[in-house]
């Protein structure tokens, strides 16, 4: 399979393959609709979807959505990858994350390479590790998997705004780097497909057996597990690659696991390898046999670090303290956001085909709407959006940027049924490029024939999807509706009636 041909759901055009893991892969994609923005794409694998690793991958989507920090790669949208109309790669479902695409090296890479990490550039990512985990913990989550595998290092914007000014130097003639630091800067935690949510799942062995905690084999799991395995990369990172259990023994691994004597054995031998006496006995603490004698909450971490190493670490950064305000939890709006769930799961009665939302400003409206769409893309429901906007005075505006995205996944009987009408406000679309626009008529007229063309292609469009096993309902969600032109609320009109 020529992976570089594939455009999954007539929008995700993939560059090349970042990643690979057991479960599935990871791409580089550009989104055709966001003028061809690069993103990151995670699909599974066909041989691998099961009800469990399907569980695990829309888990993964509602984990990341309700996590909003700097050091966290952002989630865009949950999907199901559909036959694209200009190739044949895509002969199955595909399920899909897209998200923030991050360009840096992982740890586990860095460590590979045997690049050499100061003491102080080792501790600034250990303690921005710190303020992500406490942030996670707070939002009573376990990542499950902290590893030098699933952490990146970044460029910082900083550092780009150092290079930039290096380059503009440079172009002077006048070259001196001395003041660039390490590019990469900051970092980003990946991957939480091993997740734990609230308190499902508390009690199943997962993770990787380098990282593992010795209490997650009796099952009895909180926070200090992921203390533990941050513990376990520190000792990594600061003996340059050293690791604490031999990785090619499994069996010693278990074994040490299961016993605190032959753990603490061979832990002790593996310390030696640190030579700052202070951090061995931050990195021991939080490598404890015994999850009580380890510290209770990360941030005692940091505090230890400043205490023992005469740091001055803030537990938050200006910026880091914003994401518990971006991040709160969803509260205040569940009754609502249960009515709009109860609306989608059975068929509204008396034809009643819209729902309106409405409030002052900060009343948590647009929450509700993340919530619900969340919920409508976990649960195979099309979810179309549009903006109406105060500023813009097109008509038909939120519709055409809703026939613009759905006319790439039409089918062709579609196309050339209501390409002519629709060629008229769509002219310049890919998908239209052959249809030939119907003979104008007189304003009203023209008015009439393009309101009942949109409205039957929109019906005709989801009533098409319908004959897919894995689509329910199809969700059409207009925000800002009170400026929505006339030519919009005549089509919304139509549609309910």
């Amino acid at each position: 399979m020529n992976d570089t041909s594939m455009i999954i759901n007539n929008r995700y055009k993939i560059i090349r393959k970042l990643g690979e893991g057991g479960m599935g892969a990871v791409y580089l994609v550009e989104d055709i609709l966001q003028a061809n923005q690069q993103i990151a794409l995670k699909t599974i694998r066909k041989e691998m979807i099961n009800t469990s690793t399907l569980s695990i991958f829309k888990k993964e989507f509602d984990v990341m959505t309700r996590l909003k920090h700097p050091n966290l790669a952002r989630v865009y949208d949950f999907g199901i990858a559909t036959k694209s109309q200009d190739t044949d790669n895509i002969k199955d479902t595909y399920y899909y994350i897209t998200m923030e695409y991050i360009q840096g090296i992982s740890l586990s890479d860095l460590l590979k390479e045997k690049r050499e990490m100061s003491e102080e550039e080792i501790l600034n990512i250990i303690i921005a590790l710190c303020r992500t985990l406490e942030f996670i913990h707070s939002r009573k989550i376990l990542h499950r998997d902290i590893k030098p595998g699933n952490i990146m290092l970044v460029e910082s914007q900083e550092v780009k705004s150092q290079k930039s000014r290096s380059q503009e130097i440079k172009n002077q003639e006048i070259v001196d780097n001395s003041e660039i630091r390490n590019p990469h800067s900051e970092i980003k935690i990946m991957d939480f497909g091993l997740s734990d949510l609230e308190q499902v799942d508390r009690h199943l062995t997962k993770g990787t057996l380098f990282y593992l905690a010795p209490e997650v084999l009796r099952g009895e799991i909180d926070n200090k597990v992921d203390i533990y395995a941050l513990g376990v990369t520190f000792y990594e990172l600061i003996t340059g690659g050293h690791t604490l259990h031999n990785k090619h023994r499994s069996k010693s691994i278990i074994s040490n696991l299961r016993s605190e004597k032959e753990f603490d054995k061979s832990a002790s031998i593996a310390l030696e390898q640190i030579k700052n006496p202070t951090i061995k006995m931050i990195i021991d603490k939080m490598i404890s046999y015994a999850p009580e004698n380890r510290y209770q909450f990360i941030s005692e971490v940091i505090l230890d670090i400043n205490k023992n190493l005469n740091k001055s670490y803030k537990l938050e950064t200006n910026i880091t303290k914003i994401a518990y305000v971006l991040g709160a939890g969803f509260i205040g709006r569940k009754k609502e956001l249960t009515k709009l769930k109860d609306g989608i799961k059975k068929d509204i009665k008396d034809n009643k085909k819209i729902l309106l939302v409405n409030g002052s400003t900060g009343v948590g409206k647009s929450r509700l709407y993340q919530e619900f769409k969340k919920y409508s893309q976990l649960n195979n429901i099309t979810f179309l959006e549009a903006n109406c906007s105060e500023q813009i005075s097109i008509t038909y505006a939120p519709f055409l940027d809703i026939l613009n995205e759905i006319l790439l996944s039409t089918k062709e009987d579609l196309i050339n049924k209501y390409g002519p009408a629709l060629k008229k406000i769509l002219p310049n679309h890919n998908n239209l490029k052959e249809i030939k626009a119907n003979p104008t008529q007189d304003p009203k007229t023209e008015r009439g024939i393009l309101i009942q063309n949109i409205t039957n292609f929109l019906l005709d469009y989801t009533n098409s999807l319908s004959q897919d096993k894995h689509h329910i309902k199809t969700i059409l969600y207009l925000n800002n509706l009170q400026w929505a032109d006339d030519g919009t609320l005549d089509i919304l009109h139509e549609l309910m009636y």
